[in-house]
């Protein structure tokens, strides 16, 4: 009789597999959700919005006479919905042939709100900065960024010389953020100010606390970095993955509040379907619609950082 090769007791050791499936490590919420005024109403493709420009008064202690009415002005922008959508499938037998593990639908579509998750995050820092439309029918009027509500990324120290050099995040920037924001007539008092920075910049930050720990405007930051529920200049903390730097490694943080931005109340819907042509594959696809509308210019300043010096 024929035996098999004979094998010692540890090539009979077994491995032991898990019986579900995780997903990798990833921002799974939005940084953003509560980033602008929903507006309920907004339940077409399209939205236009008007605001009136600033009335003034003057003084007249005259007898008699007569009036002098100025006619009401005003502005309009357009918001425009987005459609956003995510694609996955699954081979009919996978079920069956992956066993007790199962095919991850599950999971799937957990990854799937993640994923949406970022991508309203991405649709937020895009409406940041971006031309937004209005003027007068049909509201095509491009209206780019203000220059003035950037800060250049060499911007320094009040009176110091930085020509030509570039900083990172610094405390004078973040206080001539709110400069910008103050002299727009933005109240931080009565509204909610928001720094959204990277990882880069936060370090910086940290850096500058430790190189300067008894500066007055250290021990302002530290407190703010350390519990994201107190304030630096105002300002409450966020630190994102999703604000890319650009090819000269230039980010552009974004300080701004919550009345700067309308947006629609955000839809998000899973589908699953057999597909008959792909041999009755299950397909889950994932649906959102989202609008987000820039409205006032002066409540956001652009600040830009260079990543490098960390």
């Amino acid at each position: 009789m024929a035996y098999s090769t004979a094998q010692a007791i540890p090539e009979h050791y077994r491995r032991k597999f898990s019986n579900q499936w995780d997903v990798v490590t990833q921002q799974m919420v939005s940084k953003f959700t509560a980033a602008g005024m929903v507006d309920g109403d907004w339940t077409t493709k399209e939205k236009v919005f008007q605001d009136l420009s600033t009335v003034a008064f003057t003084e007249n202690n005259a007898r008699f006479g007569s009036t002098n009415a100025s006619e009401v002005t005003g502005g309009m922008r357009k918001g425009s919905k987005r459609k956003f959508e995510s694609f996955l499938k699954f081979d009919r037998s996978d079920d069956e042939f992956l066993d007790s593990l199962g095919a991850p639908q599950s999971e799937a579509i957990e990854s799937m709100r993640y994923a949406w998750a970022r991508k309203y995050d991405d649709a937020f820092i895009e409406a940041a900065s971006a031309t937004v439309y209005g003027g007068v029918d049909p509201f095509v009027t491009p209206i780019s960024f203000p220059s003035g509500q950037i800060i250049a990324a060499n911007y320094g120290k009040p009176g110091a010389t930085t020509a030509g050099t570039t900083l990172g995040l610094t405390p004078w920037k973040i206080m001539e953020a709110r400069r910008l924001l103050l002299v727009g007539d933005v109240d931080l008092d009565m509204e909610d100010p928001v720094l959204a920075i990277g990882p880069d910049e936060e370090a910086q930050l940290f850096l500058h606390i430790e190189a300067s720990p008894n500066e007055t405007w250290s021990q302002v930051v530290l407190p703010a970095l350390n519990d994201r529920s107190k304030r630096a200049f105002g300002f409450r903390f966020v630190t994102t993955n999703r604000i890319s730097a650009d090819s000269n490694g230039i980010r552009q943080c974004i300080a701004y509040t919550r009345r700067a931005f309308t947006m629609s109340a955000p839809t998000f819907q899973i589908e699953i379907d057999k597909l008959p042509t792909q041999r009755h594959a299950t397909q889950i696809a994932a649906y959102a619609e989202l609008g987000i509308l820039r409205r006032y210019d002066e409540r956001v300043v652009l600040i830009n950082a260079d990543t490098t010096p960390v």
